[in-house]
């Protein structure tokens, strides 16, 4: 079997040579920034295998996937189609317990954190992924062989089920809040029941518990031998080690999976999902977020296969398009809408067998919610504008030329997450086109695209409306199965049909084609390397009243790329003082932001990126993109700051200003959220509550952010660093530029300091609340343990114990004891303390706090003497990875500028910190490290300092609904329930449970900020 696999698969396009029992398919295409050698093999029991030597960068993990074909062509009956899923899901869990779902870094703190492993399923692909060993794994690559194991032999015992059912179960409570998901489980149960697109996806304990487990356990070995085998699998490594290398050893390894023999299913046995009696159709959805939302959807006939000519992404660029002329121009001219989006690779119909699909998604204003018939209408008019004048090949062939710039200057992603990527390409594309498959557009075909255009009619959409001021009480209201959403289901009536279709005849003249890029470079020329490059950047100018130029240019990455940090550090002045400020300077920037959108939207199709935002010092303005346009890019920056009011207007004021408060509603109402940030407030002056925000902004007018606005950035202290191809001359003038633009007056001026941070009091701070939404069954809780004011030797201390600590966390606490599937151990530094944290997202109706906390602590204790009895040998290789893990190489540019840019802003200006740390490393022993991990968790020492903050979800969340935002809007701080019990005494630390919080967080002492350099 496995040589006739390989003499069929000899014939095939893609075939270039047979070289034993391995066949070289075609090279893939890479982009001209990447440095990485590829090849692409068959083995011969039918594996296809893409191999990546990334051998220029020193020291990056080794990382490895596996994909296999999906289920969505298997006929089972519906409710054996939903257990297969679900099983998909538990198969991939129980051969894989080191997955989490990672949560966003805390905003005002650095977080050290390793990448975790992730599983996430397709509908048309389940990936598995391991990362495994390190730059100094011996060419065996010892690695490979356990994972192979997954497939080969995989254990699959029947006593995990009921464990990675429970962390099935958990992932899908932790899903439930998602407006996204909610609506495409609606949109799926359109399809007749039976068809795989109508199938529940995600698997929770109902859909795990439906049979016995015995039955359960002998169907996820039938679809495990069904479909995790060879012929329908690829696999991706990335490693440092040579091609030949990797190729001798996969071939070894990988040719042991078994092959079953089965050809490959028929993937246009199932009809159309989604037949006329399925579409037409407006869904109103209860949603969980505060936002107006119009979803538009079309379903269209599968164009798997036909990656080359279909035209779904050249459409969905122009529908999606933000300049002028566009047709969310128009909105914002009408103040409908804030945002616009376009998509047709996303959810569970990506690029399926038996269909795809284009949807347009629009958030609306409050004064354009109401006037959801004349958005669709303005959105059918455009797509009538595209019929009329079918997009040109000119057209086609800039976008084109923006998807090959996209492809060449692609910024390098970390090895795992590439590797997952590619191991889905590779279901979908030819080997040339591996790695370009996703990105490039290949051939115009102007016939594809009118009939394209040509089934984008009312009569085959369907439209979803979510609004939390949707009203559902009465009999039409029906509750969707899996997540409990109220939606209302109805045909489009005729008046709807009648206006919608008279768009093809009622042209907008407002409406029009993207007119040509005037960002796109033809300038990738790089700088002369000279024979000494320096390695960190410089100061090249510098004035005590004006600012600073820090300087270095790029040898390294070899991009024509320029990466500028800018910070204007505001003076003090009493009206920047109080928190109300903190609310204008939010809308202010929101107004700019919304500004910027139209001049500069060309631009970053061209991949110049840009943001703003607000410091406890003043304003950060992050500037990337190519030489050739920059300082063009910049100047409108600077232009739109400076004639803010100019481009003002008051009824896009009162718009953001309620698109900010939803925002704000949205992060108060979820629980892992407020655990951020009640944990930040507690121990960061600067840091503030989203409710209070919330309260506060009601208040700001019009008049506030123009007074802001007028003389916001009079006498600003500008420090810039710019890094990348430029000369120093230009970096220079760039500066020169800006500084000459700043308002000066002749005054003294007294600028804000680096803030502080709060010390914990002695002993245990537990502060307890109860969420405020409670339709969210999810917990969430973090014990920090304050540590004392860092130094280097410290950060490396903390390096070691996280890399000691980290797995040994997530595989008690999660993989064993399933409290949380979401459970995250990371160092913190905060503003010059160092400190250690452990977070959970517990069920609410399984897990008490209390006992979760117990657990945490009783962790705590078990690792205490893991890390005390470990072996020199053991201690040994964790002093390798570390070490290891400090040689790695930045991923790409800006990863580089980011460390750059922090040493600038935090004043500490140690740019060869990472050097110093290796120097460190050698004389860290096992004792230094368990010294240190004392210092923070021991209850026994004086300065032992513990917050636990821990917010409540709700039991029932089933049966309540979100608070409504008014409610938050007027209760603010007083929507916070906090949860009192008696402060125990404790024969080992005294314990105290914070009732009157913000007293208490006024009570706590400020210590100065403090900078880590070495003494």
């Amino acid at each position: 079997m496995p040589n006739a696999v390989l003499m069929d698969a000899s014939r095939s396009a893609d075939a270039t040579r047979v070289r034993g029992n391995v066949l070289t398919l075609s090279v893939p295409v890479k982009g001209f920034s990447d440095k990485k050698e590829y090849r692409s093999i068959q083995l011969s029991n039918g594996l296809r295998a893409l191999l990546i030597s990334d051998h220029v960068r020193h020291g990056p993990p080794a990382a490895v996937v596996a994909s296999s074909q999906g289920t969505d062509d298997e006929e089972e009956s519906e409710e054996e189609d939903e257990e297969i899923d679900a099983e998909n899901e538990l198969n991939d869990e129980d051969e894989l317990e080191d997955c989490e779902e990672e949560e966003e870094d805390d905003d005002e703190e650095s977080s050290k954190r390793r990448s975790t492993t992730e599983t996430r399923e397709y509908k048309a692909a389940a990936s598995l992924a391991v990362s495994y060993g390190s730059c100094e794994d011996p060419p065996e690559l010892p690695g490979l062989d356990r994972f192979s194991q997954f497939f080969v032999e995989p254990l699959m015992m029947k006593n995990a089920m009921d464990r990675e059912r429970n962390a099935v179960d958990s992932e899908f409570t932790m899903a439930l809040p998602s407006d996204g998901n909610r609506e495409q489980q609606l949109i799926s149960s359109l399809a007749p029941a039976g068809h795989p697109a109508a199938n529940f996806t995600w698997g929770n304990a109902a859909s795990l518990s439906s049979r016995p487990d015995d039955e359960v356990h002998d169907t996820l070995h039938e679809y495990r031998k069904k479909y995790y085998s060879a012929q329908f699998m690829t696999l991706v490594v990335q490693s440092r080690h040579s091609l030949d290398e990797m190729e001798r050893k996969i071939g070894e390894i990988f040719s042991k999976i078994p092959n079953n023999g089965m050809p490959f299913v028929n993937r246009n046995q199932y009809q159309f999902p989604f037949p006329p009696s399925a579409v037409n159709k407006i869904i109103y959805m209860e949603p969980m977020k505060a936002k107006h939302v119009v979803a538009a959807t079309w379903f269209l006939p599968s164009m798997k296969g036909r990656y080359k000519t279909q035209p779904l992404r050249f459409l969905a660029h122009l529908i999606g398009h933000e300049g002028f002329g566009s047709l969310l121009s128009f909105y914002k001219q009408k103040n409908w809408a804030y945002s616009l989006e376009c998509e047709c690779e996303m959810g569970d119909f990506e690029d399926g067998s038996f269909c795809c699909h284009l949807k347009v998604t629009t958030e609306l204003t409050d004064e354009g919610f109401p006037l959801i018939n004349d958005v669709l209408f303005a959105m059918f008019q455009y797509l009538a504008l595209m019929r009329t004048q079918l997009p040109s090949e000119s057209l086609f062939k800039e976008y084109q030329q923006l998807a090959k710039l996209n492809f060449d200057f692609e910024v390098e992603s970390d090895a795992m997450q590439n590797v997952e990527c590619l191991s889905a390409a590779m279901l979908k594309f030819d080997s040339e086109d591996y790695l370009s498959g996703s990105t490039l557009l290949f051939d115009h075909d102007p016939k594809f695209i009118k009939e394209t255009l040509d089934r984008l009619t009312p009569e085959a959409v369907n439209v979803v409306v979510r609004s939390k001021t949707l009203l559902f009480s009465n009999s039409e209201v029906c509750t969707e199965k899996w997540f409990g959403t109220k939606y209302i289901i109805c045909d489009l009536n005729e008046d709807q049909r009648k206006r919608f279709n008279s768009a093809e005849s009622t042209p907008n003249p407002q409406l029009h084609l993207p007119p040509p890029n005037i960002y796109i470079p033809n300038d990738y020329s790089l700088l002369p390397a000279p024979e000494k490059k320096p390695k960190y950047p410089s100061c090249v100018m510098f004035d005590p009243r004006s600012g600073s130029l820090y300087y270095l240019p790029d040898y390294k990455f070899e991009l024509p790329i320029v990466e500028v940090r800018v910070q204007f550090r505001l003076e003090v002045r009493p009206s920047r003082l109080i928190d109300k400020f903190l609310s204008i300077m939010s809308l202010f920037l929101q107004c700019y932001r919304y500004q910027l959108m139209e001049p500069l939207y060309e631009a970053t199709l061209a991949k110049y990126s840009y943001s703003i935002g607000y410091s406890h010092e003043g304003l950060i303005l992050h500037l990337s993109g190519f030489t050739q346009h920059l300082e063009r890019v910049l100047n409108v920056l600077m232009e739109h700051m400076l004639n803010f009011s100019s481009n003002f207007r008051d009824e896009h004021f009162h718009s953001l200003k309620s698109m900010e408060c939803q925002k704000l509603y949205n992060e108060a109402t979820k629980p892992g959220i407020m655990r951020k940030q009640l944990r930040l407030h507690v121990l960061l002056p600067q840091c503030h509550l989203s409710l209070h925000h919330l309260q506060l902004l009601q208040a700001i007018t019009v008049e506030d952010v123009l007074s802001c606005s007028s003389d916001l950035l009079q006498n600003a202290q500008v420090n810039m660093l710019i890094q990348g191809n430029i000369t120093e001359s230009a970096a220079c003038g760039i500066y020169k530029g800006i500084l000459d633009k700043i308002p000066r007056t002749d005054d003294s001026v007294q600028r804000v300091d680096l803030p502080g941070y709060r010390l914990l009091n002695p002993g245990v701070t537990i502060v307890k609340v109860h969420s405020v939404n409670k339709a969210d069954g999810n917990s969430a809780i973090v014990n920090y343990y304050q540590g004392n004011a860092g130094t280097l030797r410290d950060q490396v201390l903390s390096d070691f114990l996280l890399c000691a600590m980290e797995e040994q966390c997530f595989d008690t606490l999660r993989t064993r004891e399933q409290l949380s599937y979401s459970v995250h151990c990371q160092g913190n530094e905060s503003n010059g303390v160092i400190g250690l944290s452990i977070s959970l997202t517990p069920q609410a109706e399984k897990f008490s706090l209390n006992h979760v906390d117990s657990r945490v602590e009783a962790f705590i204790e078990k690792f205490k003497t893991n890390l005390s009895e470990m072996t020199d040998s053991a201690f040994s290789t964790f002093k390798e990875t570390v070490l290891q893990m400090k040689k790695i190489d930045d991923l790409n540019l800006g990863d580089e500028v980011a460390r750059n840019w922090a040493e600038i802003t935090r004043k500490e200006y140690i740019f060869d910190r990472l050097q110093r740390h290796i120097d460190i490393v050698h004389s860290v022993t096992k004792d230094d490290v368990l010294a240190f991990f004392l210092s923070f968790v021991d209850p026994d020492t004086a300065d032992y300092r513990k917050l636990s903050v821990q917010v409540l979800g709700s039991v029932d969340h089933k049966k309540h609904k979100s608070p409504s935002i008014d409610e938050l809007k007027t209760g603010g701080l007083s929507c916070i329930h906090f949860e009192s019990e008696d402060a125990q005494g404790s024969t080992r630390c005294t314990k105290f449970c914070v009732s009157n919080y913000l007293e208490h967080v006024e009570s706590m002492q400020v210590m100065p900020y403090h900078p880590i350099v070495p003494s």
